[in-house]
C-alpha cells in the first residue's frame, strides 16, 4: 500500500522549529516530532508500506495519519507535488506578516485620524514591492495582511 500527503498539506521547517505540517486551507502550521516528520517524508506515493522491510512503527504512523486525513492511499502513478515536499527555511517561524503597502489614504475615518492623500513620506517602487513579496515567500510566511493608509489606492495594487 502506498500513501501520499494530501494536497491540502505541505511539509515545512524553520530555524529552531524544523518539523511542521502546514495546512494550506487554514494557513496554520502543526509542529510534529522527528519520527512523524520522517514518516511523512516517506508519504510521497512511491514507497510501498506493505513490504516487509518497512518497520511496523512506520505502518502504524501511516494508519494514524490516514485516520487524521493528512495522508491517503495513493492512486497508481500519483506522486506528491514539488511544492508539498519538505522545505527548510533558514529563519525563525513567521506565521503572518503585516505590511503597510502605502501611506496614502483617501478616507477620513474617525477612528484613525489619518488624512494622508499624498503619502507624506513617499512610497516604494513597484519593483521594491515585488522584492518584498518574494522575500516573504522565501522566509516561509504563511499569510500576509495588507494595511496602509488604504492599500487599494496604490496604482499597482492588483499586480
Amino acid at each position: 500500500m502506498r500513501y501520499i500527503l494530501d494536497k491540502r498539506f505541505k511539509l515545512r521547517g524553520w530555524d529552531r522549529l524544523p518539523n511542521a505540517v502546514v495546512d494550506r486551507k487554514g494557513a496554520s502550521a502543526h509542529f510534529v516530532d522527528v519520527r512523524t516528520m520522517e514518516a511523512l517524508r516517506l508519504r510521497d506515493g512511491k514507497v510501498d508500506f506493505s513490504l516487509p522491510l518497512v518497520p511496523e512503527e512506520l505502518r502504524e504512523t501511516a494508519r494514524r495519519l490516514a485516520d487524521q486525513g493528512v495522508v491517503h492511499e495513493a492512486r497508481q502513478g500519483e506522486v506528491v507535488a514539488d511544492n508539498q515536499r519538505y522545505r527548510l527555511y533558514p529563519n525563525r517561524y513567521m506565521k503572518s506578516v503585516h505590511w503597510s503597502v502605502t501611506g496614502k489614504c483617501n478616507c477620513r475615518c474617525r477612528h484613525c485620524y489619518m488624512s494622508a492623500p499624498d503619502a507624506k513620506y513617499g512610497e516604494i517602487s513597484h519593483d521594491e514591492a515585488m522584492s518584498i513579496v518574494a522575500e516573504m515567500g522565501a522566509c516561509g510566511a504563511l499569510s500576509c495582511s495588507l494595511t496602509g493608509g488604504e492599500a487599494l489606492v496604490r496604482d499597482d495594487f492588483w499586480e
